[in-house]
C-alpha cells in the first residue's frame, strides 16, 4: 500500500524501513548506513534528498517514529473506508465481443479499463466498492 500522506523524505524512508524501494534506492540507503560523515558529505552532493531524508532517520530522535505513526493512521483509515467507486460503459470491442468499462474514483480519475470481468477483480484485489454501474448502448 502507497502512504500517500507522507512527505517525499518521509516516503523514502518508509519505504526502504519496509522494503518497499526500489534497487537503486535500497542499494542508496544500504551504502549510506555503511559511509562515514566524509562520504556521507560526498554523496549528499549526487543525493541530497535521499541523504538529507537519511540523516534525518539515523541522526533526529524520533523522527521515524514520528512517520510510522502517520502512515498508521493513513492506513487505518483506508481499512476502515473503503473508496467507493463507480464503472461505466465506455465501449464495445468487436474483436473481443464483450463491452469495455472504466472504473472511476469520486473525483473522476481513470483507475482501471477493460472487460466487466477484469475490472470487477480489479476492484476487489485493490479493495474498492463498486457503487454504480452504468451501462451505454455501444454495439
Amino acid at each position: 500500500m502507497r502512504v500517500c500522506n507522507l512527505g517525499t523524505d518521509e516516503r523514502m524512508i518508509y519505504d526502504w524501513r519496509h522494503n518497499r524501494s526500489g534497487s537503486f534506492y535500497k542499494g542508496l540507503f544500504d551504502l549510506m548506513m555503511l559511509a562515514d560523515e566524509d562520504n556521507l558529505e560526498r554523496l549528499a552532493k549526487a543525493f541530497p534528498e535521499p541523504v538529507a531524508a537519511f540523516c534525518r532517520w539515523k541522526f533526529e530522535e524520533g523522527w521515524f517514529e514520528k512517520v510510522e505513526a502517520k502512515a498508521r493512521l493513513v492506513i487505518a483509515d483506508k481499512e476502515e473506508s473503503k473508496m467507493e467507486v463507480t464503472m461505466e460503459q465506455i465501449d464495445f470491442d468487436k474483436q473481443l465481443g464483450k463491452s469495455i468499462f472504466e472504473i472511476y474514483d469520486e473525483d473522476g480519475k481513470a483507475l482501471c479499463s477493460g472487460t466487466y470481468e477484469s475490472c470487477v477483480i480489479y476492484a476487489e484485489k485493490k479493495g474498492l466498492t463498486i457503487v454504480d454501474t452504468h451501462f451505454s448502448d455501444h454495439n
